[in-house]
């Protein structure tokens, strides 16, 4: 098959939207298929100078941006013309409220593609400028309402995502929670491992990264204590 991810940022920005469409889509080539990759050529900072590239057989497109709006929201209507002319099997798009969500949504249709859309956990009540609330009322109850009327299949990473989808407009039967995956990697016990020794850790550890001061901490789970993993 013939597929598209379309997602706010790329390879060299970071993030884990990002990371998710790089892990679909590294595996996705590994089972046979062609993969394209369209995004902005923002990576949040600057404006990337590489427009075409390809990566581990993932061919990438970064469209140019015409605007930015609020912390990482940008236009590039360029999406919109590219995936009707391409001809793909599904459109899979990623964070819902982005201009990209409703481009892609109406080229799929008009393209005949299967169209996908992963929210991505909105933060709806986050902190916003009084542009960025207005630009959120207009995509959440206009744009993106009908974005979800016209899209094949609505995956949410968590349960919690439900209600969102269904306050604005995603019928209940296009809903699939399904979780971002884990390399099996993590679940390798690791030989002659003394961290926690050393730490004096006793019982389930969860490790998580502090980016701000490029640490690691460590902090117990009580969800992990009570035998869940």
């Amino acid at each position: 098959m013939k597929i598209a991810h379309v997602c706010p940022f790329y390879h060299p920005a970071i993030g884990g939207v990002k990371q998710v469409v790089e892990e679909l889509a590294k595996r996705q080539v590994k089972e046979g298929h062609e993969v394209h990759v369209f995004t902005s050529d923002w990576d949040k900072e600057k404006r990337i100078k590489i427009k075409e590239e390809e990566m581990d057989g993932i061919k990438i497109h970064r469209c140019f941006h015409l605007a930015k709006f609020a912390n990482f929201v940008s236009f590039w209507p360029t999406i919109f013309q590219k995936i009707i002319t391409m001809k793909f099997d599904i459109v899979h798009s990623h964070v819902f409220g982005h201009p990209h969500f409703f481009l892609s949504a109406l080229a799929s249709r008009i393209s005949g593609a299967k169209h996908l859309h992963t929210t991505h956990c909105p933060w709806t009540k986050a902190n916003r400028s009084i542009t960025g609330r207005l630009g959120m009322l207009l995509s959440y109850n206009l744009f993106s309402r009908f974005s979800f009327k016209i899209t094949n299949k609505i995956i949410a990473i968590t349960p919690w995502e439900i209600n969102f989808i269904k306050k604005y407009g995603g019928a209940k039967n296009k809903i699939v929670v399904l979780p971002n995956g884990m390399s099996e990697d993590f679940f390798k016990k690791i030989k002659n491992n003394d961290f926690k020794k050393k730490k004096g850790i006793s019982g389930k550890m969860v490790l998580c990264r502090n980016s701000e001061k490029n640490t690691i901490q460590r902090e117990k789970c009580n969800f992990c204590n009570k035998g869940s993993r």
